[in-house]
């Protein structure tokens, strides 16, 4: 876990910090109120660490239609987010801005995102 400080500093620096939940749950094991609770929550948390809006969203665990679904990324919407990655890796899809793949770039280490399914 990082520290406030960390977070904010790594934002003062130029990283893009996206929102994850408050706690790391299964989304679909959640009911509708719970489930928004965590992804308003752990979203509102990290704008107050860092003075700007959170736009970025990764669903935890992150396996469309198990650990997350519809309602999930209905949720993710209505809080504010302008996209969202899933752990699925796979092909571009531009109509798909919230549940995009993650997809490894090559001889980088870093993960880039692509859309994928549950727009």
């Amino acid at each position: 876990m990082m520290r406030p400080a960390q977070i904010k500093r790594l934002h003062d620096e130029g990283m893009e910090i996206g929102g994850h939940t408050v706690n790391h749950p299964i989304l679909a094991m959640l009911d509708e109120e719970e489930a928004r609770a965590e992804i308003v929550g752990g979203k509102r948390q990290l704008e107050e660490i860092i003075g700007a809006p959170v736009t970025l969203f990764a669903y935890p665990s992150g396996k469309p239609g198990r650990d997350y679904g519809p309602r999930d990324v209905r949720l993710v919407k209505e809080a504010g987010f302008v996209a969202a990655v899933s752990t699925i890796g796979g092909v571009a899809n531009r109509a798909a801005t919230f549940s995009s793949c993650r997809v490894l770039a090559p001889g980088t280490g870093i993960r880039a995102g692509w859309d994928c399914a549950f727009s």
